[in-house]
């Protein structure tokens, strides 16, 4: 076996497949992606979003890139990609922003699924704190 990095998936030596016509000396899969596939990773300068961006090198839409998913010019973007990764979220255990929350997390998530091209990708990741502190008895 031979690997390009020890946090990457291995393939096997070309030699085992030689008897295919298939040639397995290809680039990892995130390569491929890359080069291939526009990504767009909504909430990408978050923790887990600037990971995932930089995995698949990939475009911002966030806040802090100064794009807002409630916005429908810059929900917009996503039209322009084969692949949104939907990150973006607004979290908050204050009763008061709950509608804040709603607003975020639903309206902006259809903001963003109406404006996709058709045949693209759509990824939705959330985290267990939207289930509250009893997350662990579910």
């Amino acid at each position: 076996m031979s690997c390009q990095s020890a946090s990457r998936t291995c393939f096997p030596e070309r030699s085992y497949f030689e008897t295919t016509s298939t040639t397995f000396n290809r680039p990892l899969p995130q390569a491929v992606l890359t080069q291939i596939l526009r990504v767009l990773v909504t909430g990408g300068s978050g923790y887990l979003g600037t990971h995932v961006r930089q995995f698949f090198d990939a475009e911002d839409l966030s806040r802090r890139s100064q794009l807002n998913i409630l916005s429908p010019l810059d929900a917009a973007r996503a039209g322009n990609y084969d692949v949104v990764i939907h990150l973006a979220a607004h979290l908050s255990k204050n009763p008061d922003e709950a509608e804040d929350c709603f607003r975020t997390n639903v309206e902006g998530t259809v903001n963003i699924l109406r404006e996709m091209a058709p045949n693209s990708i759509f990824i939705f990741a959330s985290t267990k704190d939207v289930y509250g502190p009893h997350a662990g008895q579910l």
